[in-house]
Formats: structure tokens, C-alpha cells, sequence
């Protein structure tokens, strides 16, 4: 685990041998989400592209100024573990790519660095291609929903009922956007028809299933949900009413 020898929970228990570590209730997504994007090779690659756009405009200020001249935005940096993070990556290049094309191109052409000349050529080419715009449209559409159950598992009060209430819209949307998979039409360029169309029928297999991995995964993790109510014990914001009255809870209710 990320932290084990010198992070924040590791610093923590040297002191307080007895403090166990729980994660945030929206750990659980990023697992999921991480399940999901590690499906196939595809997706695999594609994510690996999205950090390589990120950290090329991260290690030269000449870059960034371009980037600002063109696409008048920076990009978010990702972080490994947090999915929001990647989601505002996945929106930024998607309503971005034009610009981004652009934005490469004259990298290209007006840098005196080889190595940038040929990362920013790379990089172009990559945007142009079918299948990073595929990966794009599919997870376009499904970063939004999962922002959404990502702020509502993030509230410091919550409840049993809110959270399945929230996974179950969650689920419901992610079927929407697994039936509309087929609405998703790339230009696979010059090759043949039986080709193209054999590419975009198991590329769409492959996102169907990336859809039923979130979908059977954030019901078996989130399954119980009744260590909420406890949780709910050690917000500081009630403990001045425990003066007055403690909560009772029933066995059924945790």
C-alpha cells in the first residue's frame, strides 16, 4: 500500500500502536474505477497517454506558455489514486483535443529541443488516432456519473439509505451509457470496411465490459453499509449534544 513505511498512517501508529487506518468510503471507487480501466490493453494504454499529455506540459514553463497562448487552460495533473482527478483529465482533453492538436503542432515546429520535437510529434499523432478518441468518447461519458457518487461518498455525514439511494442511480446511469456504447462512431481511417468494422465491434465488447465491471463491482464493495450509522458516532459537530441525549441503536440498524 502506497504510504506503508512513511506515510501519514505509518507516522500515526509508531505513536498509537492501537489506531487502525480506514479508508474514506470513496476508496472503494477508486478501486473500482481502477478495476475498470485495467480491462483491456486498450484502456490500459489510454490512461497511460493521458499522464503522458499531463506530464509533458508539467516539466517545462516554454510548454505551458503555449498551452496557455492556445488552449487558454491548464491541464490537471493526475494523481494515481484519486479518480476525480483523472476525470477532470479525461473532460479537459475530450472538449479540448482540437486545441490540443494545435497546440502540439507548433511545439513541434518551433521547439530547438529534439526531445521535444519528438514527444510533442508523439503526442499529435496520439490525439489523431481512432482508438485514443474512442477511449475518450467512453470514458467522456462515464466520468461525469462517476464524479457525481464520488462527491456524495465524500460527505462527512451520510447514511445507509443516501448511499443506496446513490448507488442506484449510479447504476442505472451506467446502463444508459452502456446501451448508447453503440451511438459512439470513430473514423478508422483508410482501412478496409470489414476491418474497421470488426475493430469498432470489439473495441464496443470491450466497453460494455468495462461498464459491467464498475457495475458488479460497486455492488459488491459497497454491499454493507450499516457501519455508516456508527461512523456517524464520531462526527466532533454531535458531540455536544451527547450531552443530552446518546443515540440508541438496534442491531438490525448496524
Amino acid at each position: 500500500m502506497s504510504g506503508h513505511i512513511s506515510g501519514v498512517q505509518t507516522l500515526i501508529k509508531s505513536d498509537y500502536p492501537n489506531a487502525h487506518y480506514v479508508h474514506c468510503y470513496a476508496h472503494q471507487l477508486n478501486l473500482i474505477m481502477k478495476a475498470a480501466s485495467c480491462k483491456s490493453k486498450e484502456t490500459r494504454i489510454f490512461f497511460s497517454n493521458l499522464t503522458d499529455i499531463t506530464n509533458f506540459f508539467t516539466r517545462s514553463p516554454q510548454r505551458v506558455q503555449v498551452l496557455d497562448e492556445i488552449v487558454k487552460k491548464r491541464l490537471p495533473k493526475t494523481v494515481e489514486t484519486r479518480w476525480n482527478f483523472k476525470s477532470r483529465v479525461v473532460n479537459t482533453v475530450y472538449e479540448n483535443r482540437e486545441l490540443l492538436i494545435e497546440c502540439m503542432d507548433k511545439i513541434e515546429t518551433t521547439s530547438n529541443q529534439t526531445i521535444t520535437i519528438n514527444q510533442a510529434g508523439d503526442l499529435r499523432r496520439m490525439l489523431l488516432e481512432s482508438t485514443f478518441i474512442y477511449w475518450l468518447n467512453v470514458f467522456h461519458r462515464i466520468m461525469p456519473h462517476v464524479d457525481i457518487i464520488y462527491n456524495q461518498l465524500q460527505k462527512r455525514s451520510t447514511s445507509p439509505v443516501e448511499i443506496n439511494n446513490s448507488i442506484h442511480n449510479f447504476e442505472i446511469n451506467i446502463q444508459k451509457e452502456r446501451d448508447n456504447l453503440d451511438n459512439i462512431q470513430v473514423d478508422e481511417g483508410e482501412s478496409a470496411k470489414r476491418r474497421r468494422e470488426n475493430i469498432y465491434l470489439t473495441r464496443n465488447n470491450i466497453a460494455k465490459e468495462v461498464c459491467d465491471t464498475i457495475i458488479v463491482n460497486v455492488n459488491e464493495l459497497y454491499k454493507y453499509k450499516g457501519h455508516l450509522i456508527a461512523a456517524n458516532l464520531f462526527l466532533l459537530d454531535n458531540f455536544e449534544n451527547y450531552e443530552k441525549t446518546f443515540p440508541n441503536f438496534t442491531s438490525n440498524k448496524l
